[in-house]
Order: C-alpha cells, then sequence, then structure tokens
C-alpha cells in the first residue's frame, strides 16, 4: 500500500477543511499509521535460528597446567612488638629515630608525670614490693618444708629400713606416710614459688610502665614512632583501679622475616603442606612476592557453623620486582590485607580440553567428539586438575581429536566481536583464556 492510497483513505475519514486547519496533527496521524500497516504487513522472522548458540570445534590438545589454590589473607605482625607505655603525662624526650637498632631494655622515650601519674607509679611500687615479700615467705616456707623432707627421710632410714620392719607393720607404714606427706608438701610449695615469681615479674612490669621512663621492650629496629615531645599520654580507668595501655610509642621489628596468615576453607586445606610454593600480590603491593607454606594447622577453628583453619607462608624476596624490591620486603607492612595463590601441583604436557565442554552426569563425565567423517558422538572421559578454563583430561581422549563445544553466550559474543575485529590475539581455548602457568 501506497503513502497516497493511505492518505486517500484519511481524508474519507476526515473533512478536509479540518485537515487544512491541523496540518500537523494532520502528518502525525499519517506516520503512525504507516508505521502501524508496515509492522502488520511484514512476516514475521523466525529468530529460532539465531537464538542457537555457536557451535565449534576445539582439539585436544596438550598444555602445562598449575593447579592453583586461591587464598586471602594478611600479612602477620608476629616480628613487630608495640612500645606502649601505662605512665599519665607528657612526652619531654624522644631517645631513638626511625631504623635505629636497639636492645631490650634501653631508654627510648621519656615522661613529666602528672599528679594522678605520679600516685598511680607509686601505688605500682606498692604493690610491686608486696609481690616480692610473698616470694620471699614463699622461700623461706620452702626452705622449712626441706628441712622436714630431709628429717622424715633420715628417720625413715634409721629406723624402718635398719629394722627391716614389714610393710605390713604400722610403724613401717606410718613413717613411710610421714616421708610421703613432706615430700608432697614440698613440691607443693615449690609450685609456689613458681607463682609468686610470676607475681613478682608481673608487678615489676606494670610499675615499669606507669614509670617516667619508657624502655624497649625487645631487641630489634625502631619503626613506626607515633611519640612527639608535648603528647600527652595515659587515662585513669572508669573505675579508678589504673590506667589502660595507651596508643603504642612506636613498634620494635625483631627481624627481617615477612610472614602472611590465610584462612582456607575445608575443602582446599587437605590438598595444601608444607613447602608448597605462595605467590601473594595486591593493589597496594609494587610487585608479587614469592613464598612458602612454613605451616598448616588441620584442627581448625568454627565460627557461625563454618569452619576455616590457618596456613602460615613465608615470604623471602619478590618474584616479578626489580632487584631493589627484592631485597627489600618494606612494602609488607603488617596487618596489610593481599591475595595469595598457592601452587598445590603442576602437570606438564597434560591432554586438555575446555572445562565448559565437559558434561557430567552421576559422577561420570563425557565431551561430544566429532570424527573424521564428520559424525557426532558421545565420549566418557577420566578428567584430571582444572585451571582456569582448562581440564586435564587422564583418558578417553588422545591428543589431535575434535571437540564439538558450544559457546556460552557471553564468549558466543565475544567470539563475533573477535571476528568482525580479525580475532583475538592469544590462545587457550574459546574466549582467548587458558591456564594460569
Amino acid at each position: 500500500m501506497k503513502i497516497t492510497d493511505i492518505k486517500s483513505k484519511i481524508t474519507k475519514w476526515l473533512p478536509v477543511t479540518w485537515m487544512k486547519r491541523h496540518k500537523i496533527w494532520t502528518t502525525i496521524i499519517i506516520v503512525v499509521l504507516v508505521v502501524l500497516i508496515y509492522h502488520w504487513l511484514t512476516p514475521a522472522t523466525d529468530k529460532s535460528a539465531t537464538d542457537q548458540p555457536a557451535i565449534s570445534l576445539v582439539s585436544v590438545e596438550r598444555r602445562d597446567l598449575r593447579e592453583i589454590v586461591e587464598v586471602t589473607g594478611t600479612i602477620s605482625s608476629s616480628n613487630y612488638t608495640q612500645v606502649q607505655t601505662q605512665a599519665i603525662g607528657h612526652i619531654t624526650g624522644v631517645y631513638v629515630t626511625e631504623g635505629q637498632t636497639v636492645r631490650e631494655g634501653d631508654k627510648m622515650f621519656e615522661l613529666e608525670l602528672t599528679p594522678e601519674g605520679k600516685q598511680n607509679n607509686q601505688s605500682a611500687y606498692s604493690s610491686y614490693l608486696s609481690a616480692k615479700n610473698n616470694l620471699e615467705s614463699a622461700q623461706n616456707q620452702l626452705n622449712s618444708l626441706q628441712v622436714t623432707l630431709f628429717k622424715t627421710n633420715q628417720y625413715f632410714i634409721d629406723h624402718a629400713d635398719k629394722e627391716n620392719l614389714a610393710h605390713e607393720n604400722p610403724d613401717w607404714i606410718m613413717q613411710w606416710a610421714d616421708w610421703l606427706a613432706a615430700e608432697g608438701s614440698y613440691k607443693n610449695q615449690q609450685q609456689v614459688i613458681v607463682q609468686a615469681q610470676a607475681n613478682v615479674n608481673s608487678a615489676y612490669t606494670n610499675y615499669r610502665n606507669t614509670g617516667a621512663i619508657v624502655y624497649a621492650p625487645a631487641s630489634g629496629t625502631v619503626e613506626n614512632i607515633t611519640a612527639v615531645e608535648g603528647m600527652s599520654f595515659g587515662s585513669v580507668n572508669s573505675s579508678g583501679s589504673g590506667v589502660s595501655l595507651s596508643a603504642r610509642l612506636a613498634t620494635i621489628k625483631s627481624s627481617d622475616q615477612v610472614l602472611a596468615v590465610f584462612n582456607v576453607g575445608a575443602s582446599d586445606i587437605r590438598r595444601l603442606a608444607l613447602d608448597q610454593p605462595v605467590t601473594i600480590s595486591g593493589t597496594n603491593l609494587p610487585a608479587s612476592y614469592q613464598g612458602k607454606i612454613v605451616s598448616v594447622d588441620r584442627y581448625g577453628t568454627t565460627s557461625n557453623s563454618v569452619t576455616t583453619y590457618q596456613v602460615i607462608a613465608r615470604f623471602d624476596d619478590a618474584g616479578d620486582a626489580t632487584a631493589s624490591a627484592r631485597a627489600d620486603l618494606s612494602a609488607l607492612l603488617p596487618n596489610l590485607s593481599v591475595d595469595g595463590e598457592i601452587l598445590v601441583s603442576r602437570h606438564q604436557g597434560a591432554l586438555t580440553v575446555p572445562t565448559l565442554a565437559i558434561t557430567t552426569l552421576q559422577g561420570h563425565s563425557s565431551v561430544t567428539v566429532q570424527t573424521a567423517d564428520g559424525q557426532q558422538t558421545q565420549r566418557e572421559i577420566t578428567i584430571g586438575i582444572a585451571s582456569g578454563n582448562q581440564t586435564e583430561v587422564l583418558s578417553g581422549l588422545s591428543e589431535g581429536e575434535q571437540i564439538v563445544f558450544s559457546l556460552p553466550e557471553f564468549e558466543e559474543d565475544a567470539s563475533r566481536m573477535g571476528r568482525g575485529m580479525g580475532g583475538f590475539s592469544g590462545g587457550g581455548g574459546p574466549g582467548g583464556g587458558g591456564p594460569r602457568n
């Protein structure tokens, strides 16, 4: 139907005078009718053919596959000791600098205590003296019990033993029991001494932490100094019983060893073992770093019905970094989040097919093979490890055989784009991906 025919029919429906007065509306009506009639007269297109996924042939090839367990974790702070104080006052002296080496007990900072801080320090000193007195009393008691032990032992030897009393004799039983009781009391008092000594050590540490001088708690390299002269520290607890450890003044790095801690799920922990290579990377790291697993905890912890297992890796140098970065692990800061790849196994020259070409039903895997005469047949295969978009074939296929492979919709679109742009570079199966090796 022509436009003139449509216009002639419209003039029968609408008066000519109205059309002349409303030219714009007349034009709109004509355009709408033309579009509607066109779609009405145009036959529907069968799109079923275009909806079918693209079918392609993929050759069975040999590749080097790596079995990888991907994990996330953090850089451990275990080789760092925090320098803290319980003193109440303000900094009057800073005696260390970044990168300086100190020994345990070296003077690092000095504070001027407030009256409240001095009172708190004196209270800590009083507790320390009390703990020392308790230790001395416990030691005296131990000496007394030792004398009793020797006496009962000698009495048993001089009487029950020399007189060859029978073990059923009441005298022999009483002397033997006295000796055992004295020995038990002596051993119990030895444990009291150990506890009393621990109380002395704790009280002395508390006394030093509340004092005006801050000493190095460990030997190593000073880093992360956050205290400057004039800065105030310390506050009394709401209960009035003392002060809490304030924010750290600095940290001491005890070694250059860098550890990363990963939490691994139950499905992966069985595949991990000591000395397996680990690569860590992250958006905040200048390079990827190579290390190895040094600890695998298979006991695990459960939270919200989910069990995870801790794996620790040690890193010694940078993998793909520059020479200067290899010698410097300073980019691996404590508590930094990192991504890790643990190499479980490497299969060189493995026979592979695209993972998506494999159909698994009731535990049996199979692929569609196209024979030399163009016929297609389903063949059962035995599969091994999977890496990226490739899966190892242990039996059922030979190198060079053709596999019928249906591209997923997103890969089909990518394939069409690649053909339109001259194809994508790179191998490793449909879409240009491949195993990570």
